[in-house]
């Protein structure tokens, strides 16, 4: 029997815009107005039917170390207005290929957090490349991303990359036709790398850099007008942490 969300019946599901579903210590349902929040004591493997019923669902985050996400697709699927998927921290090595029928998709998370760095991904699946409403996407501390495949390029609409502690500036990622922001802190960047995407039309305009460094960075917003670097300093760590 698949898991059940144990909302209440009385309960609107088309109410709800944002969705958030992540293991934890007891099954548990919290609304907020437009947002839910469900938390399943064990961890589950295929996501609740009534997944589907949340049609309104724009934002949807999961957190889930065994999640079979070709399978969950097809329920995510079913849902029109998802533009925001948050994929964190779940250990994924790979991302499925059937990530190609999330059309809607503005923005998708694969990232991980500073303190839980599960998540390891080395490329994406050519499929990416349907995604063409992508505007945002996030690979944060996915330590060992290489590259990106050719079919990038089709993502004309896709302006943002976080990849803040990547231990490489990935391949092919100039295929890309129209970014325009670039989070790389604590990413192994060079400045030369930067120039052939700064100095096309429709250039880069923004990067975040780290405080180490970054001397060599503000050096490129001299020499390129239009082009501007966002110095973050590290965080400070309270005095016994």
């Amino acid at each position: 029997m698949r898991t059940k969300l144990t909302l209440d019946d009385w309960y609107d599901y088309s109410k709800v815009h944002t969705l958030t579903m992540h293991h934890g210590y007891k099954d548990s349902v919290g609304i907020y107005r437009d947002e839910c929040e469900v938390e399943f004591k064990d961890e589950i493997t295929v996501l609740p039917e009534e997944v589907e019923l949340f049609d309104n669902i724009n934002t949807l985050t999961l957190t889930f170390k065994n999640l079979d996400l070709a399978a969950s697709i097809k329920s995510l699927a079913k849902l029109p207005f998802l533009g925001r998927l948050y994929l964190k921290s779940c250990e994924y090595t790979e991302l499925t290929p059937e990530i190609k029928k999330l059309r809607s998709l503005v923005l998708l998370d694969v990232g991980n957090s500073t303190t839980w760095q599960d998540n390891n991904l080395t490329t994406l699946p050519p499929e990416i490349g349907s995604l063409k409403q992508l505007r945002t996407l996030c690979l944060n501390n996915n330590r060992n991303f290489k590259s990106f495949p050719s079919e990038v390029a089709n993502l004309k609409k896709l302006s943002k990359i976080e990849l803040r502690g990547c231990k490489s500036f990935p391949e092919n990622i100039h295929l890309i036709p129209n970014i325009e922001t670039l989070d790389l802190y604590d990413c192994n960047v060079q400045p030369a790398d930067l120039i052939p995407l700064i100095t096309r039309p429709n250039g880069l305009k923004w990067i975040t850099v780290a405080e180490g460094g970054s001397s060599l960075f503000l050096k490129l917003k001299e020499d390129y007008p239009g082009f501007d670097v966002f110095v973050e300093r590290p965080p400070i760590l309270r005095e016994g942490w």
